[in-house]
């Protein structure tokens, strides 16, 4: 039966990962009848390409290969020179790829060979490949996961060899009529060396994305380093404000609490302003009080917070050098002037940290007994045992309650801090004299006159007063 001596015509590509192994398949498949002389193993010319033809069954076989591909002393770049040497050899293309395994398992050499196959030939080479096995003098039963994978992938195709079967030329055309059905399903086609080159290109591109991806891995890395490393200093400037504790914490506050602080200042140079527009109408001797004439001072405060202690700190500290009157009142519902006071100034004594329930209603009680007008002649004084001075009271005024800022806004924002507790501090001295200066700018202010209460004229002024003093 005559047959087409082109269509008959079959370029394989034996793969292996060993030497022994390819050389005994390429014994099989002759079966024996050796076209030249085998080369010693471990010869040179095991590193290169090995093109073998013999003609069986009325087909022209040629064999592709070396048995040097999968040497582990070559490198990758010079496997892909053996391929594309292999494949330049067979000119017009390969019908089919033989890919050779050892046993009945898909061991660690045979994954890498097929995963190098993959990556350099592309996956549309699996279409042309069929799986040989070699196995040795005793039949395999099972096959590996792995194996069965792969010939899963090659759509079912294999084939299976044994050292020294006497059925060995069946199976070999078994095999190469398996080729034949395998041309047929492809169309005829085959694998070429164009395949290659576009296997390559997609091989490159690949191996660029994979670095891309690597460099974004690898920026990703060094962003969470970095987070890694600000949350490490987070942690330990938390650790370093909970060792500084307080001094932090004031800075901290500071920074809150700048914009309330610059708006209270504003509102208070605004009402600073309108008292220095007053005192500047005045003549320059209108800011000292005539010799001889006496100021009236009223302290007012809860009890318990230190007007008597404020009264004879000052009187000491004085020195009388000015007169003056000193009068302490407690601020209770019983709480009014005598008329025959006449007082210039009001002290609102308050003590340093302690803001109750009793001191925020305490303005709404002094206006309510003296008339809306007081909080223009009011300074509001805050006493204290041994301390720091002004500095210090203003840090605890623009972190003290929102409503002890209020009513410090109404009392003009004058206020000052007196130690009182301890008679040999001489902080206190330069405290009383900052006080009095201020006293003295506000009588100023106010022309040097006393307060008159608008809303009870003088007489029931002098009536409630000894009515007050009457009851007491």
């Amino acid at each position: 039966m005559s047959q087409n001596p082109i269509s008959r015509k079959r370029q394989l590509l034996l793969v292996s990962t060993s030497e022994e192994g390819w050389w005994t398949a390429v014994d099989i498949m002759r079966g024996g009848d050796e076209v030249g002389k085998r080369p010693a193993l471990g010869s040179e010319l095991s590193e290169q390409t090995c093109v073998i033809t013999w003609e069986t069954q009325g087909r022209d076989v040629t064999l592709f290969g070396s048995s040097g591909v999968f040497n582990s002393k070559l490198t990758e770049q010079e496997r892909v020179g053996l391929l594309e040497d292999c494949l330049k050899s067979c000119g017009t293309g390969l019908h089919g790829v033989l890919l050779l395994a050892q046993g009945g398992q898909c061991a660690m050499e045979e994954s890498k060979m097929v995963d190098f196959l993959l990556e350099n030939l592309g996956d549309g080479v699996l279409k042309f490949t069929i799986v040989v096995f070699l196995e040795g003098e005793s039949p395999v039963l099972e096959y590996d996961d792995a194996l069965v994978d792969l010939i899963n992938w090659c759509d079912g195709r294999y084939c299976r060899f044994a050292k020294m079967d006497p059925s060995s030329c069946e199976r070999v055309m078994v095999l190469l009529d398996m080729v034949d059905h395998m041309v047929v399903q492809n169309g005829e086609s085959r694998y070429t060396h164009e395949m290659l080159a576009k296997a390559g290109e997609r091989r490159t591109e690949a191996i660029a994305m994979v670095m891309l991806k690597e460099k974004l891995q690898e920026a990703q890395g060094r962003e969470r380093a970095a987070m890694d490393a600000l949350e490490k200093r987070e942690e330990e400037r938390r650790r370093e404000m909970e060792e500084l504790g307080k001094k932090h914490a004031e800075e901290r506050e500071k920074d809150e609490t700048k914009t309330k602080k610059c708006e209270a200042k504003r509102q208070s140079c605004e009402e600073a302003l309108k008292s220095y527009e007053v005192m500047v109408q005045k003549s320059t001797h209108s800011n000292n009080l005539t010799p001889g004439e006496a100021t009236t001072i009223i302290l007012l405060g809860l009890t318990g917070s230190g007007k008597t202690s404020a009264a004879n700190t000052i009187l000491e500290r004085a020195g009388n050098r000015r007169p003056a009157t000193w009068q302490s009142l407690p601020i209770s519902r019983r709480c009014a002037v005598r008329g025959e006071w006449r007082p210039h100034a009001f002290l609102l004594v308050m003590q340093v940290g302690r803001f109750t329930q009793g001191e925020n209603m305490i303005l709404g009680q002094i206006l309510k007994t003296f008339g809306r007008d007081v909080s223009e002649h009011m300074i509001v004084l805050f006493t204290q045992g041994r301390g720091p001075g002004k500095g210090n009271i203003d840090d605890y005024v623009a972190r003290t309650h929102q409503s002890l800022q209020e009513l410090i806004r109404r009392c003009g924002s004058r206020y000052y801090v007196l130690n009182v507790h301890d008679s040999g501090d001489l902080l206190s001295h330069s405290q009383v004299k900052e006080l009095l200066v201020g006293v003295r700018r506000l009588v100023a202010s106010h022309g040097g006159n006393a307060y008159m209460n608008k809303r009870f004229p003088v007489v029931e002024m002098m009536e409630r007063g000894r009515r007050i003093m009457e009851e007491a």
